[in-house]
């Protein structure tokens, strides 16, 4: 089984951890694909001078419960390589906010809401730095629905190393696009082969979401796509229909990796997310890779004038807000 998986792909994500130390064939070839050390050159890889990989992606987020909003409309692009991450998101809505205050306090004393949505995020994760930065937007909208007024602020989120709360929307492009499950996985309960369109394999395992959630996985897993998840659920204990549901098609690839090119991923009624992917590059030279990540870098080191920025500062047990 594991002789079967393309060790090429198996660079694919430096920080999807490894899960609990169970040995099952179809799960150690998951691990593979998804876990394993990107380094410079791999010398284990068919071709060593693969160094990192990049992406351009759409991605469409609608919150059910407050479908008023509109959907929210974002292009990404993300570099990784070797432990490290840089992404950039650049944000478009449907139309400008509307008078539904969410709770009282987004109220002001003249009864008008207040409210504050990006424009662009820029996110870092790495061994030195881990940190997110948003551009906001901030409205002020009367109760007949006109912006009577708005300003612009900055966003600084720091987080621990290793925490990957600065990467919740590479971790969804990932997994939407059929891949890095293997790090919720700690138990294969069944599995099944599928001779025919696609040559798959149906697989329930025990396991997690986020480091708090127990619960049931269950994936289809396409071998002739390179093992990519094509339909993927996740069941809480004690829930009696799944959390986290996921599907895609068709396939993009460039030397190195293989992923789905559209997926769509719903999340408890809370959100849906649907992802296309509009490009896949493998990066052979580390001086394109550094130039990149460093224009990618630029704009959130960009000065930003006095009392325009607040700082959320996450790395210890409790939130501190640093206001410049």
């Amino acid at each position: 089984m594991r002789g079967l998986l393309p060790i090429v792909q198996i660079i694919f994500l430096a920080w999807c951890t490894l899960s609990a130390a169970v040995f099952d064939p179809f799960l150690e070839s998951l691990r593979a694909l998804d876990a394993a050390e990107l380094a410079t050159p791999l010398a284990s890889s068919p071709n060593p001078a693969t160094v990192g990989f990049g992406a351009t992606f759409m991605a469409t987020i609608l919150y059910p419960e407050r479908q008023y909003e509109g959907a929210e409309h974002l292009r990404c692009q993300a570099i990784w390589t070797n432990g490290f991450c840089v992404l950039s998101i650049s944000y478009r809505y449907d139309h400008d906010p509307v008078f539904r205050p969410r709770s009282p306090k987004e109220l002001d004393r003249s009864g008008n809401r207040k409210m504050s949505r990006p424009s662009w995020i820029g996110a870092v994760f790495g061994r030195q730095r881990n940190e997110s930065r948003q551009e906001l937007v901030s409205y002020v909208i009367r109760p007949d629905g006109v912006v009577e007024s708005t300003k612009s602020s900055t966003a600084v989120e720091k987080y621990k190393i290793g925490d990957r709360n600065s990467m919740f929307l590479f971790d969804r492009f990932c997994n939407t696009t059929g891949r890095c499950y293997a790090r919720y996985l700690n138990q294969i309960t069944s599995s099944s082969h599928r001779l025919g369109s696609g040559d798959s394999w149906s697989v329930e395992a025990l396991g997690h979401y986020s480091t708090w959630l127990d619960g049931r996985w269950r994936l289809n897993c396409q071998q002739a796509s390179g093992y990519l998840a094509r339909e993927v659920s996740f069941t809480p204990k004690g829930w009696d229909k799944p959390l986290l549901s996921v599907t895609n098609s068709g396939s993009i690839e460039c030397p190195g990796l293989r992923i789905a090119a559209s997926g769509a991923e719903t999340y408890g009624g809370m959100h849906r997310t649907d992802i296309q992917v509009l490009s896949l590059t493998n990066f052979s030279s580390s001086d394109v890779v550094n130039s990149e990540c460093a224009r990618m870098l630029a704009p959130m080191d960009e000065p930003v004038p006095p009392g325009k920025m607040h700082i959320l500062d996450r790395r210890g047990p409790v939130t501190k807000i640093n206001r410049q």
